[in-house]
């Protein structure tokens, strides 16, 4: 690692070790993430447990990303719904 560099950070808004390995899998095609240090942290989706409908399902994801954007460069939120 070069002098002053710090590893990207990337957050998951989600301890789901399902969603964590996807995540990694993902950011691991691209060479800007191949270094990152990705992490899950719990957060409240502000949705039911089960969104039953697209917007629901978007609007959780949106909600986890925003709520785990804390001491990182980038943050990431999955939500899954019955549709």
């Amino acid at each position: 690692m070069m002098a002053g560099k710090k590893n990207m950070r990337v957050v998951l808004g989600s301890k789901n070790d399902c969603k964590l390995q996807a995540v990694r899998q993902v950011l691991a095609e691209y060479p800007k993430f191949g270094d990152a240090h990705i992490v899950g942290v719990e957060v409240d989706s502000l949705v039911p447990e089960q969104p039953l409908n697209l917007d629901a399902t978007i609007q959780g994801a949106i909600n986890r990303a925003n709520a785990a954007f804390v001491d990182c460069d980038f943050t990431i939120g999955i939500e899954v719904g019955t549709m």
